[in-house]
């Protein structure tokens, strides 16, 4: 993988957007993680999704039952859900094997700081 492209910008995307790939390189949704998940859920610590940006859709590679537990917790429905957006990954490229701290963040906030919950 070559990072010296790869950056992140944590941007709210509605959760249709969002693209859960498990015939290539997500787990298949496990419920009983979803709903531990949603028992305990606290906005203010939660991890943002990760996602790749590619061709103008938005992959899922980190935080699918996350993102499962806050549609849980908002009725099954669609909602806005701040994510950390990479681009310059490609599909192979999968989930950053290094720690998210060395990939050049930008604009609107500087990673690892988290956005104030809305």
């Amino acid at each position: 993988m070559n990072t010296k492209n790869l950056f992140c910008r944590e941007v709210v995307l509605d959760s249709r957007e969002l693209v859960i790939p498990r015939t290539t390189y997500q787990r298949i949704l496990n419920e009983d993680r979803v709903r531990r998940i949603t028992a305990e859920f606290d906005e203010r610590i939660a991890n943002e999704p990760k996602v790749s940006s590619r061709g103008g859709r938005y992959y899922v590679f980190d935080g699918q039952h996350t993102i499962a537990a806050r549609k849980f917790l908002n009725g099954g429905k669609n909602l806005p859900i701040h994510c950390k957006v990479f681009y310059g990954l490609t599909e192979s490229d999968r989930v950053p094997s290094f720690p998210v701290s060395c990939i050049q963040f930008t604009a609107p906030a500087r990673c690892p700081a988290r956005m104030p919950p809305m």
